[in-house]
């Protein structure tokens, strides 16, 4: 469903392309109407007539429905003029009804145009003194219908567009607020692998060092193993913080090209061989657990 929402006086573009036209027609059906006037003999005091409508056509573009008033009155006052000065302010009429259509709602637009429609069609057949059901009656009418229809049709499309727009541009900032929010939880799981890998190394580290400084005074060749330990764990953790910080600062990354993975239940054994070679005895019990009964946070915390 189309929702209406009609440009106010101080919310229309001067350059609008139909308003424009409208000006121009106006224009030159009054250029034109006061060249008959001065090459004719008839009375000049229309020229002021064409004047004032033409004035009132120009007031439409800041006060449209009072200008469409103004216009009517002035057809209704002089229905009596004799063609072509009756036509020339039957089209200042229809130009006003044309931006009332262009610029305010349906309902507006449908009480607008009832009362011009009434207003010219009974002050013509009073006028002139012609049958209800004459073609120029009826004519005017029809000619009336046509100026509201088109500009209402106009506006509509318009509002139909901006909604169009409205909406895609609302799809738009969902969708990229949606890509901020996955690339910030990416970033917070590698912040979290970054933690337990790094957990996971200093824990090697605090235990290798505990045994090379219990191992010290009475077994030195351990010591040095302990100490290779501790170097190689310590390289580890370097090469690894490097890579998540390189991850983090590649704009668009997924975080793939983490090499390492955080340490699971697979790393146990790897583990306690490391404290066997530096002569620590270690007796372990260890039960295979399938992958899918365990969680990526029990595996790391195991």
């Amino acid at each position: 469903m189309v929702s209406e929402n009609p440009k106010g006086p101080t919310g229309r573009r001067l350059g609008d392309p139909w308003e424009l036209l409208l000006d121009g027609i106006g224009l030159f059906v009054t250029v034109s109407f006061i060249g008959g006037i001065l090459r004719s003999d008839t009375n000049h005091t229309e020229i002021v007539l064409a004047v004032i409508a033409w004035a009132i056509s120009v007031s439409r573009r800041i006060q449209p429905v009072a200008a469409l008033i103004a216009a009517t009155v002035l057809c209704v006052i002089f229905a009596h003029l004799e063609q072509p000065a009756a036509l020339y302010l039957w089209c200042f009429a229809q130009i006003c009804l044309f931006t009332v259509a262009l610029t305010r709602s349906s309902r507006t637009v449908i009480m607008c145009s009832v009362l011009q429609g009434l207003g010219l069609y009974g002050s013509l057949v009073i006028a002139l003194s012609i049958g209800p059901l004459e073609l120029t009656a009826l004519g005017l009418i029809a000619w009336t219908a046509a100026s509201a229809g088109l500009g209402s049709a106009i506006r509509l499309q318009r509002v139909h567009v901006r909604d169009i727009l409205d909406r895609a541009e609302t799809n738009l900032e969902s969708r990229r607020r949606d890509v901020e929010q996955r690339i910030t939880l990416e970033r917070l799981r590698i912040a979290a692998d970054l933690h337990d890998v790094l957990a996971h190394n200093i824990a090697v580290i605090s235990v290798h060092a505990g045994a090379a400084e219990a191992q010290l005074a009475q077994h030195p060749e351990r010591t040095s193993a302990s100490l290779q330990a501790i170097r190689g764990a310590a390289a580890r953790t370097l090469d690894e913080l490097q890579g998540l910080v390189g991850v983090l600062r590649e704009p668009g990354s997924s975080g793939k090209a983490i090499a390492t993975p955080s340490p699971d239940i697979e790393n146990i054994t790897k583990l306690l061989t490391t404290f066997r070679e530096i002569g620590l005895s270690i007796n372990a019990d260890i039960q295979t657990v399938p992958h899918h009964m365990l969680t990526p946070t029990v595996e790391v915390a195991t």
